[in-house]
C-alpha cells in the first residue's frame, strides 16, 4: 500500500502492445493516470497535447522509430525535471 500512486501522470511508452496494455492496467488499478504511447512519435504527440504535464516516463530502450534513450533526451531538453525510467524486454547472450 506504501507503493501506490497518488494520480501521478505517467507516459508509457511500449511497442509491445501486450506489454503497453499490462503495464498500464498495473499502473492505473495501483493509482497513477496512465498516458499510452506504441512509439516515440506518439509520446512526443501525447507530451506536447498535455503540455508536458508528466511526472514519469517509463519507456522501452527499443522502440520501432528512434530508442528510448534518445526519446528521453528530447523530452529532458523540454522539461529537465521529468524522472525517468527505462527499460527493455532484450536479453544478451554470448
Amino acid at each position: 500500500s506504501e507503493l501506490r500512486g497518488n494520480n501521478e501522470r505517467i507516459l508509457l511508452v511500449e511497442d509491445e502492445e501486450g506489454v503497453r496494455e499490462f503495464a498500464a492496467t498495473m499502473l492505473c488499478e495501483n493509482g497513477y493516470i496512465v498516458f499510452e504511447a506504441a512509439n516515440a512519435q506518439d509520446a512526443l504527440n501525447i507530451f506536447e497535447k498535455e503540455e508536458g504535464n508528466f511526472h514519469l516516463i517509463f519507456s522501452d530502450v527499443v522502440l520501432p522509430d528512434i530508442t528510448g534513450i534518445q526519446l528521453v533526451e528530447q523530452l529532458l531538453s523540454l522539461k529537465p525535471e521529468l524522472k525517468v525510467l527505462l527499460n527493455s524486454g532484450y536479453w544478451f547472450t554470448k
